[in-house]
């Protein structure tokens, strides 16, 4: 269940990404960041699996992972809008 409701927000990311970055930049940080996905989908059975055979229970994993989804959801949280900002902009002028 909870990884549904992570998995739901991916495309909710990518268009964070767009409107902070604009259709100019879009494509090269996708491209970018296909490179770290690439990797973590190589590397990150390979974790698992280590964490398994050393505490015999993917528990660390999670937790581990949970607090990362924390962090980069208060992360989003605390980002400027550009939105906010052209806003804030147009007030001045």
């Amino acid at each position: 269940m909870l990884f549904t409701a992570v998995e739901s927000t991916y495309a909710i990311g990518w268009a964070v990404v767009g409107d902070f970055f604009g259709r100019k930049h879009f494509a090269k940080i996708r491209g970018y960041m296909s490179f770290f996905y690439m990797w973590g989908g190589v590397a990150g059975p390979v974790i698992a699996g280590a964490i398994y055979d050393r505490w015999q229970t993917y528990e660390p994993m999670l937790w581990a992972l949970v607090l990362l989804f924390a962090l980069s959801g208060a992360i989003f949280g605390m980002l400027i809008k550009p939105w906010e900002k052209t806003r804030a902009d147009d007030t001045k002028n």
